[in-house]
């Protein structure tokens, strides 16, 4: 009962409207396509890609600022939120976990059990994510409530061979960035909404 309750207060948060982009559809898909570049010559370590999009993205900047009429155009927040997830990467096919059905992941030090819901499609919608903590965690979800698993992944690290001792460690981080690193990764899961419920102790 306390976890259902406590997911009825995750679901209300659906009811609150993440906002709109202030942005021309142009503009957004400009600082879309820039962001992307710069983050893509990040991650690759390259130095002549990373100062052309540096370049790019400063360009676009300055264009922004003047058809903003002097507004900043860092403070359109949401539309910047909306361009970083844009041009993020998952993957959209190739996942060998079944969907409407808990999966275990067995992924080196960090194994975790998902759920994707049944009519989980990648290239319409992105999903909130529940991660349940607890040594038994993955043993609750197909409890949970029908319109928690029709509308969101579950993940539940597996934590079981913690003890208390450890509860704040490296190796506890370890076992739950991980997880919602590669989910990350791996389906179209939604950053602005990731929800950390407790199921039991450890």
């Amino acid at each position: 009962m306390r976890i259902c309750t406590l997911l009825f207060f995750v679901l209300s948060s659906f009811a609150f409207a993440q906002g709109e982009p202030e942005l021309k559809s142009s503009d957004l898909k400009k600082i879309s396509k820039y962001t992307g570049a710069w983050i893509d010559a990040k991650i690759d370590g390259n130095p002549s890609k990373l100062s052309d999009a540096i370049m790019s993205l400063e360009e676009q900047v300055v264009k922004m600022a003047k058809s903003s009429k002097g507004r900043n155009p860092l403070s359109y927040v949401y539309d910047w939120e909306i361009a970083l997830h844009q041009e993020r990467k998952y993957a959209t096919s190739g996942s060998t976990v079944k969907k409407g059905r808990v999966a275990n992941v067995a992924f080196a030090r960090a194994p975790y059990s998902v759920w994707l819901p049944k009519k989980y499609n990648p290239k319409k919608s992105n999903y909130p994510c529940v991660v349940l903590l607890g040594a038994k965690a993955a043993s609750v979800i197909e409890s949970l409530p029908a319109e928690v698993l029709e509308n969101m992944i579950i993940l539940a690290p597996d934590i079981s061979s913690l003890s208390e001792d450890l509860a704040l460690t490296m190796e506890t981080l370890i076992s739950l960035i991980i997880p919602v690193s590669e989910a990350s990764k791996a389906y179209h899961l939604d950053r602005m909404r990731l929800f950390m419920v407790g199921t039991d102790k450890l």
